[in-house]
């Protein structure tokens, strides 16, 4: 069974960097946080910085990632029928694009 991708959460990161703190390993880590070994490996190379690891400097730029981002546009049976008319229209699909969005 293949699991689902899902960010770290706040608390995850909490346990991450205490465990990190009094010397537990990133596999047993993984374990006890309940995500892949690699997914602490890519956690911890992202956000250690001089000081070492720490939950609130990898929470905060995820926070301003999140905000930041588009929200997806849904292709409605509207927006699917407006998006024909442009076709017959002979708009390419780069000026469809740029009408979207």
């Amino acid at each position: 069974m293949m699991k689902t991708y899902s960010q770290l959460t706040c608390e995850q990161r909490r346990q991450i960097s205490i465990l990190i703190k009094i010397g537990i390993s990133q596999k047993i880590i993984a374990e006890m946080v309940g995500v892949s070994h690699s997914a602490i490996g890519r956690e911890l190379k992202r956000n250690t910085r001089q000081r070492g690891y720490g939950e609130k400097q990898a929470q905060t730029p995820r926070n301003t990632r999140r905000q930041n981002t588009e929200k997806a546009i849904k292709m409605t049976p509207e927006m699917i029928a407006l998006i024909e008319k442009k076709l017959e229209a002979k708009r390419s699909p780069d000026q469809i694009s740029d009408w979207i969005f």
